[in-house]
């Protein structure tokens, strides 16, 4: 995906797609991953702990602990 790129995106069909013509967009080279001179990322970093601690998606992914009582 490049800048000026058009994607769509409709959660109501289901649908994400790219407006590129697809000649165009499969003769693309893949651009490579070029962390920047900060050594920040997109903000990944900053949910680091929130991830470790986060518990198995089929209970919610939370990362509280809930002792079943409504408590």
């Amino acid at each position: 995906v490049r800048d000026g790129d058009v994607i769509v995106f409709d959660a109501e069909r289901g649908v994400l797609d790219i407006k590129v013509d697809p000649v165009e967009f499969e003769a693309r080279s893949a651009d490579e991953y070029r962390p920047n001179d900060s050594g920040m990322g997109l903000g990944r970093e900053m949910f680091t702990y929130f991830r470790e601690l986060a518990g198995p998606a089929a209970n919610g992914a939370s990362h509280f602990k809930f002792s079943g009582r409504g408590d």
